[in-house]
């Protein structure tokens, strides 16, 4: 059978009188799609597309209309309806550790070391005696 439209969601051949489609009083969707819950699935993912419409919000959207077998659509469609589809990862949870609170400490200072009047000592130099005259 010789058809005159392809539905840019599916892509299935259908027949629709141009003529009519020309005319205010009759559904424009029909220019667009086989159907008009895949003419609305078509507005969603444009709108997604642009921009215009959120993940979340084109999600919801999606769930209302029946675009059963979406998998075997076209590629670039497939991939659009699959990322709005996605679930969203959530994101990790971290919890930080509580802070610990150090109090600071006074810096040791070490005293040198004291000598006393009997034990008097010299420092050890290796070759001490040899420049003495």
């Amino acid at each position: 059978m010789d058809y005159n439209h392809f539905c840019k969601i599916c892509g299935k051949g259908y027949n629709a009188c141009d003529t009519c489609i020309n005319q205010k009083n009759y559904a424009a969707w029909r220019a667009i799609a086989c159907t008009q819950d895949h003419f609305q699935a078509y507005m969603v993912l444009y709108e997604y597309g642009n921009g215009t419409l959120k993940k979340a919000d084109a999600k919801e959207m999606l769930s209302k209309v029946d675009i059963e077998g979406w998998e075997g659509y076209a590629a670039h469609k497939r991939d659009v309806i699959a990322e709005i589809l996605a679930e969203d990862k959530k994101p990790v949870e971290v919890i930080p550790e509580p802070l610990k609170v150090v109090e600071p400490q006074a810096p040791q200072v070490v005293a040198p070391p004291q000598y006393s009047n009997k034990q008097q000592q010299k420092p050890q130099h290796s070759g001490y005696n040899k420049f003495k005259k």
